[in-house]
């Protein structure tokens, strides 16, 4: 018995100890993931997302916790730098998030990478109900027995990309593209190109018998081999320039595949989509110069109601690697329509037909728009006219429906119908503070206050009302999230929200 009880005290500390070690080591682990608010002004938000409600990786329910660890962790085809952001909202975001690219829309061209190497298209056919444009061909820049693993996104500015095809076993393909400019820039290694015009899955069978027509730089039919450093490639009604480096041999096959020998050290070609067989050498001068940099500046200025705009592109000429002059660059009928100075862009006189109007080129390194911009209603007036007949405003029913949003009206937690309760708290607050009403409109504006600081503080161990980094993407999400706002879906109009409601605030409140 002696031993027993002496066992028995021996296994009962045992249990202590290693339930002081439990809570110990929980109580260690609670200190690590607790969150502490970083300040920014009057605000806060959390270091890093409530790690407590998120979904694990392997968990599918999507009723069960949010995505921001996957996020944060998410296999994502880019090369991130330290400190960069990685971008939410851009046009070629599906470069980021796929094996390899989807579509690539950088008009005049649409792009896709795929596992044999590139397809370059040209769309510039409506379908039957005009709601897209579809390209009858494509041009397909591959290589003698290439294969790739995927395509990865290496750097990025405002309206340029470049990203890499890499080869499974050998043979690199870096690819520039930028919005508006008709030429993709591809650089080699390790591999020979070929080049290969096809027809669209969309296009109709008949279109199989159309001639696949090399052309030299003199309109010459190229029939097996020729060099130079441009070639038009045409079918059907598309035709594509190729540019490369000078002397370069092109080689043709019986089916129209062309396969490309360098010259000069240099592995690189030019695809552009040209209007006419003339466009081939009216864009040579350009073709070289691709893009290292693009970057868009604006500012408002009050005293003449003008948003000046001037947009800079930096580019290398690919033949010499020195500093390129002048680049083609594409503007939008929003960009040249109804502007205060359209001289300063200068249109050579090429055009293409986009899904957004219709593609004017210039020519420049710099480019300046300046746009009329006298301010905007940010609400609605009080109603001037009371006459029913003409109008059925009734101040009396609208200042009973103020009133009843003002007592009743609601914010959901989450970003999207929080966000919706903002604003429409917000417009209410205007309208009372339109028709004279203190009482209501002081109502209205205290809520949302209240609401609007709630949202902009973080306090440690709250799960929504706050906003919380993502580190890795240099973003803030707000919690609770909603609608896949955890994975940047319809983050835009969310936060607009917050934006549109915290500026009517700052309107009428001397507070922020």
């Amino acid at each position: 018995m002696f031993h027993l009880k002496h066992l028995a005290r021996a296994m009962t500390a045992l249990r202590l100890k290693k339930s002081l070690i439990f809570i110990a080591v929980a109580a260690v682990g609670t200190s690590l993931c607790a969150q502490e608010p970083v300040k920014v002004g009057l605000g806060s938000y959390a270091a890093y997302p409530p790690l407590n409600i998120c979904r694990s990786e392997d968990h599918k329910d999507p009723n069960r916790g949010d995505q921001s660890r996957i996020m944060q962790y998410r296999k994502l085809y880019l090369n991130e730098h330290e400190g960069t952001p990685i971008p939410t909202n851009d046009w070629w975001i599906n470069l980021m998030t796929e094996k390899f690219s989807g579509n690539l829309w950088s008009y005049p061209q649409m792009i896709r990478a795929e596992n044999y190497g590139l397809d370059v298209n040209f769309p510039k056919k409506w379908i039957d109900d005009g709601t897209e444009m579809k390209s009858e061909t494509r041009l397909t820049v591959g290589g003698e027995k290439f294969s790739a693993s995927q395509a990865v996104a290496q750097k990025w500015s405002d309206w340029e990309v470049t990203f890499s095809i890499e080869g499974e076993k050998k043979g690199q393909m870096l690819v520039t593209m930028a919005h508006g400019v008709p030429f993709t820039w591809i650089e080699f290694t390790d591999m020979t190109p070929t080049f290969e015009l096809n027809k669209t899955w969309w296009q109709a069978a008949d279109f199989e018998d159309t001639k696949v027509e090399w052309r030299d730089y003199r309109g010459e039919v190229v029939a097996e081999s020729a060099t130079g450093n441009r070639f038009s490639v045409k079918r059907g009604d598309d035709i594509y320039g190729v540019y490369l480096p000078t002397g370069s041999t092109i080689e043709i096959d019986l089916n129209g595949k062309a396969t490309v020998n360098f010259a000069g050290g240099k592995s690189f070609a030019v695809v552009a989509v040209l209007p006419s067989q003339a466009d081939l050498n009216k864009f040579e001068p350009y073709a070289y110069n691709i893009p290292t940099n693009t970057q868009v500046d604006w500012k408002y200025e009050p005293s003449t109601g003008t948003v000046k705009t001037v947009w800079n592109i930096d580019a290398k000429n690919l033949q010499t690697g020195a500093k390129a002059g002048d680049v083609m660059q594409g503007f939008i009928p929003h960009h040249w329509r109804d502007t205060n100075r359209p001289v300063t862009l200068n249109f050579d006189g090429t055009t293409f037909r986009t899904p957004h109007g219709v593609l004017k080129m210039c020519e420049g390194n710099q480019f300046a728009i300046d746009y009329a911009f006298t301010g905007m209603l940010p609400y609605y007036a009080r109603p001037t006219d009371t006459n029913r007949e003409n109008n059925p405003y009734i101040e009396a029913r609208m200042t009973e429906m103020l009133r009843t949003y003002a007592n009743t009206g609601t914010f959901g937690a989450d970003t999207y119908w929080g966000g919706k309760g903002l604003t429409q708290m917000a417009l209410n607050m205007t309208f009372a503070r339109e028709m004279g009403n203190e009482e209501l409109f002081k109502m209205c504006r205290d809520k949302l206050r209240d609401v609007m600081i709630n949202w902009l503080t973080y306090t440690p161990g709250e799960e929504n009302f706050f906003f919380a980094r993502y580190d890795r993407w240099g973003a803030l999400v707000g919690y609770a999230t909603s609608f896949d706002s955890d994975t940047f879906n319809d983050h835009h109009f969310h936060y607009g929200y917050f934006t549109l409601a915290g500026a009517l605030l700052c309107l009428v409140d001397d507070y922020f």
